[in-house]
């Protein structure tokens, strides 16, 4: 951490009063809070009942009002992720018990969703507060998903820092962001095999899926992304404690959906102007843990990679 002369000393003082509140916040137990014996929530209730009422009330959630735009010209308009998504967190500013008991389930439940645009990756919302996030909270973390250009390690294992224990892992190569010349030179898609396979993943990951995605006007492309996808498919994914995540061919599927038409760079501006509507055929691969999705997931109600259902898509079908 800087000392206080090199940084400005506004910057610093809210740095300072930052860490007191995640010290504080961290100090809290049940045994330094009352036990609120008043309350039937914790007099009457067993703690498996508070757990859930908990999780409804602080998971993440849908925001129905605020819809995305199709032609938000950006990755982050896709099957399952049509709106906005909410946090309400109030609940634990009413004591400290209720905090103790519930503050994990807002991490524990929450997709955050990146984005590979003019080569650089951004948090919508936010780009820097992820590096930045404690040790505590990040261990908590539950889903990355992470839309890129390229499968490059480079690309993948940005967000893979020591202090980030991500629970599920999701990668959409999306290679039609590439300007035309350089997708003419790589044909869009680098080595995703040679490069799953020198991962080390965190030991807490008990689910990666990787989406191999082109455009219907680019399907001569077809044929490398399935070569691709069958190299893929016979990777095991290393974790950081020497276990590893295997192939779920239950989960292994092809299909298509509808988005905008103006995901790509290098078209002029005037094009934008014209919306319109593109299919998009994806390839998807999971690897996981032998063990029940409820054990990881039991926070998750968006389900964002949830295909059935979802007007957006057209058609799933069996990886041929």
């Amino acid at each position: 951490m800087p000392g206080k002369r090199s940084i400005p000393k506004e910057r610093y003082e809210r740095q300072r009063k930052a860490r007191e509140i995640r010290r504080a916040l961290a100090a809290i137990t049940p045994e330094n809070s009352r036990p609120q014996r008043q309350s039937p929530l914790f007099s009457v209730l067993p703690a498996e009942l508070r757990v859930l009422i908990f999780q409804f009330v602080l998971s993440q959630a849908l925001d129905l009002a605020r819809p995305l735009d199709i032609h938000c010209n950006s990755p982050l308009y896709r099957p399952g992720h049509t709106h906005h998504a909410t946090l309400d967190i109030s609940l634990l500013l009413t004591c400290r018990l209720v905090y103790c008991e519930a503050h994990t389930i807002p991490v524990r439940s929450a997709t955050y969703h990146f984005g590979h645009l003019s080569g650089a990756s951004c948090l919508y919302n936010d780009s820097a507060w992820l590096h930045h996030v404690t040790k505590q909270h990040g261990a908590e973390l539950y889903h990355l998903h992470d839309n890129v250009i390229s499968i490059r390690s480079n690309h993948v294992t940005k967000f893979l820092l020591p202090h980030l224990h991500w629970r599920k892992i999701t990668w959409t190569v999306c290679g039609y962001l590439l300007t035309p010349r350089l997708y003419a030179e790589q044909t869009g898609f680098d080595s995703p095999a040679n490069t799953l396979a020198g991962l080390t993943l965190p030991a807490s990951c008990k689910e990666v899926t990787l989406e191999l995605e082109t455009r219907e006007d680019l399907l001569d492309d077809w044929p490398q992304l399935l070569q691709q996808a069958k190299a893929c498919q016979q990777v095991s994914l290393m974790r950081s404690d020497g276990t590893t995540l295997e192939l779920d061919n239950r989960y292994v599927v092809r299909y298509k959906w509808v988005g905008s038409g103006q995901l790509q760079e290098g078209i002029r501006e005037d094009a934008l102007l014209t919306k319109y509507t593109m299919v998009y055929h994806t390839i998807r691969l999971c690897w996981r843990a032998k063990l029940a999705r409820r054990e990881y997931m039991s926070y998750d109600r968006l389900d964002c990679l949830r295909l059935e259902g979802c007007a957006e898509v057209t058609e799933i079908m069996a990886l041929e």
